[in-house]
């Protein structure tokens, strides 16, 4: 659904217009438990948290000494992964999937 363009800049530079929610939250409980993640779901009482483990967190906002959402992204950046031709592939790969769909 991507242009080879849009694809090309999200590789190598994911933090750059991150999307809400995509966005690394970080918080801490009251009881002082530490969670970073990605947000899955948040309202006016309660957020959940997927973090880098993959396992889902449920809390009461209430519950919470700390709340932060970062502008940042768990992507890795593939600038200097890749050299330019393997950037070209992993695109041109990329672009190709559209048509599975």
């Amino acid at each position: 659904r991507r242009s080879p363009a849009y694809l090309r800049d999200k590789l190598t530079n994911p933090a750059g217009d991150v999307p809400e929610a995509f966005r690394v939250v970080e918080l801490k409980t009251q009881s002082g438990t530490n969670v970073s993640g990605v947000r899955m779901s948040e309202d006016t009482w309660s957020i959940q948290v997927k973090d880098f483990g993959d396992r889902i967190h449920s809390f009461w906002k209430q519950d919470l000494a700390e709340l932060k959402v970062e502008r940042r992204t768990p992507m890795p950046s593939y600038r200097d992964r890749l050299n330019a031709d393997e950037m070209k592939d992993v695109v041109a790969y990329l672009v190709g999937l559209r048509g599975g769909q």
